[in-house]
């Protein structure tokens, strides 16, 4: 018996340490993988007297722990590199000159919004604050989640449908203030144009805010209280919303017609 508690303990802690290396928010928790493992350790006792709805938890248990032996084996680590890569890539890419390389990324963020990895961007961030004192990347972010509010608001504008409308205004000031998730899965994913509309504002507002060389003090906060960080600055940091904001209002305005919401 104290042999099967030690083991207990250790695999606990080895988890918690690989919880904290990995991405902990991904793995279960560690208590709950032990929990697993004792239960199978004891399952030829316990297994007859459970009754069907224990059974379903038991089973739920047994998923969660193979999932998780998954994650620690191979997930975990080829979406480290994978992660890795992308932060090793971008860096080289806002790194082109003429602002190339800010327009493209630009463009992309809100991809990567998509797909749920533009959080991994803090590193960028931190990375430059630390050498230079300032951020060239979260303009960047900012540029691109004003852009998408733009686009969701051409569409409250333009649409004639009052659903449409109740959900496309309010996700678009959402937007400007740096949140996009509503804008862009509510409004401008779901049209699609728009988001299109929104890529290309976002592209144009960070190649601007690239050629003018705006940088931004700390991280955090994008859209339009992302000027506190950018007091240095204050006149480019508006005039790379109004054009972000402008550019995409007006390509969604042009390429997005009301009647694809019946479609």
């Amino acid at each position: 018996m104290a042999h099967l508690l030690l083991a207990f303990f250790i695999i606990g802690a080895l988890w918690q340490a690989a919880s904290m290396v990995l991405n902990k928010p991904l793995l279960p928790e560690p208590y709950r993988v032990c929990q697993t493992w004792y239960a199978l350790m004891t399952t030829g006792v316990l297994w007859p007297h459970i009754a069907s709805s224990l059974y379903r938890m038991e089973v739920r248990n047994y998923e969660e722990m193979y999932a998780a032996i998954l994650t620690l084996a191979a997930i975990g680590p080829v979406f480290t590199k994978l992660e890795n890569g992308i932060i090793t890539g971008v860096q080289t890419l806002i790194t082109l000159p003429y602002g190339i390389g800010s327009f493209i990324m630009g463009g992309l963020y809100a991809v990567t919004v998509v797909a749920g990895i533009h959080h991994m961007y803090t590193l960028i961030d931190l990375g430059q604050l630390a050498r230079y004192g300032y951020t060239y990347w979260l303009p960047l972010a900012s540029a691109a989640n004003v852009a998408q509010g733009g686009a969701a608001l051409a569409v409250a504008l333009k649409s004639k449908d009052t659903k449409v409308k109740s959900m496309a205004l309010p996700s678009a000031l959402s937007a400007c203030m740096g949140i996009t998730e509503p804008a862009i899965f509510g409004v401008n994913l779901r049209y699609f144009k728009p988001f299109i509309g929104g890529l290309l504002g976002g592209a144009c507002g960070a190649w601007y805010a690239s050629i003018v060389g705006l940088g931004a003090t700390g991280t955090g906060v994008t859209g339009i209280f992302g000027i506190l960080l950018h007091l240095h600055m204050p006149l480019q940091y508006i005039i790379m919303m109004a054009i972000s904001f402008g550019v995409s209002f007006a390509v969604t305005w042009l390429i997005w017609s009301p009647e694809e919401v019946k479609a």
